[in-house]
C-alpha cells in the first residue's frame, strides 16, 4: 500500500498555494492595468502573500473567498498598508460565525462606500 508522508503532503500544499497566488497576482495585474493603477508585479506579489495570510485569520479559507478578500482590499482600498485594516473593516471580518459569502459581500460594500483615499487617510487610524 502506498503511503504519503506528512512532509510530502506539505509539499503538495505549498505547490497549490503558490499556484493560487500566481493566478491571483495575474488577475489583479490585469484588473489594475486596465485602470492605470498598477504599481508593479513586486507590489502585487507582496499584497497577495499578505492577503492570503490575513484571510485565514478571518475564517476565509476557500480560494474563492481568499481571492475576493484580496481583490476588494487591493482594488477598492489600494492594498494592505503597514497598519491593520480600519476598525469597521475588522468588525466585519472578525464576525467568525457569519457565512463567508455574506462576510465578503459586506466587506466589499464597506470598501466601496469609503473608497481608496477615505479608507486610508481618515481618522479611523488615529
Amino acid at each position: 500500500m502506498l503511503q504519503i508522508r506528512n512532509d510530502q503532503m506539505a509539499a503538495f500544499r505549498a505547490v497549490r498555494v503558490c499556484d493560487f497566488e500566481t493566478r491571483l497576482c495575474l488577475h489583479l495585474e490585469r484588473e489594475m492595468s486596465a485602470t492605470s493603477t498598477f504599481p508593479g508585479p513586486a507590489w502585487t506579489r507582496e499584497q497577495v502573500t499578505r492577503g492570503v495570510k490575513e484571510a485565514t485569520a478571518y475564517g476565509l479559507i476557500s480560494e474563492k473567498h481568499v481571492a475576493g478578500f484580496v481583490e476588494a482590499t487591493c482594488l477598492l482600498l489600494g492594498g494592505f498598508r503597514q497598519r491593520a485594516l480600519p476598525k469597521p473593516a475588522l468588525a466585519i471580518l472578525r464576525s467568525y460565525g457569519m457565512d463567508p459569502e455574506l462576510k465578503l459581500r459586506r466587506y466589499r460594500e464597506w470598501c466601496a462606500s469609503v473608497g481608496r483615499e477615505a479608507a486610508w487617510h481618515s481618522a479611523m487610524f488615529r
